[in-house]
């Protein structure tokens, strides 16, 4: 599940991570790829609502990241998680007001993005996550439970 601006709600959120643990070093470093599906019924200036063109937004993406553990022991281990990579939004449909410009039309763009979060791990093998990624001007909120596979 993801939360996402411009208007779009929330939306479905599927990804994967390979995580890669040196013992010498405090730090895993993470790749991530993922991606969201969002959908809107957008408003035009002066409030109409536009039933008949929903605006939809798939926007999938790769990030390098840091993982920082807070507790290295134990069976809840919180830790935070810092990053950058690449994203594509593949959008159609009217932004109405949501978008940068004002009663356009939303376009589908590849740019760079930044994400930072935290989490928890759950003895082994569980964990939710939350990340708040950042792409030009939209953002989304990942809110993700998880299975580690070892």
């Amino acid at each position: 599940m993801a939360k996402a601006s411009l208007g779009f709600g929330n939306g479905v959120s599927a990804g994967l991570a390979l995580r890669i643990k040196r013992a010498s070093l405090p730090l895993v470093f993470r790749f991530d790829v993922g991606g969201s599906r969002f959908s809107q019924t957008p408003t035009v200036l002066g409030g109409t609502t536009l039933l008949s063109d929903k605006a939809a937004l798939t926007h999938a993406g790769a990030t390098a990241s840091l993982e920082l553990p807070l507790v290295n022991h134990g069976a809840i281990r919180p830790y935070l998680v810092a990053g950058g990579g690449v994203y594509r939004f593949q959008a159609n449909g009217p932004a109405g007001n949501n978008g940068t410009i004002s009663n356009g039309v939303f376009t589908s763009t590849t740019d760079g993005a930044l994400n930072a979060g935290g989490g928890v791990m759950f003895g082994r093998h569980f964990f939710v996550e939350a990340r708040y990624i950042t792409v030009g001007d939209f953002n989304s909120i990942p809110v993700v439970l998880g299975l580690v596979f070892r």
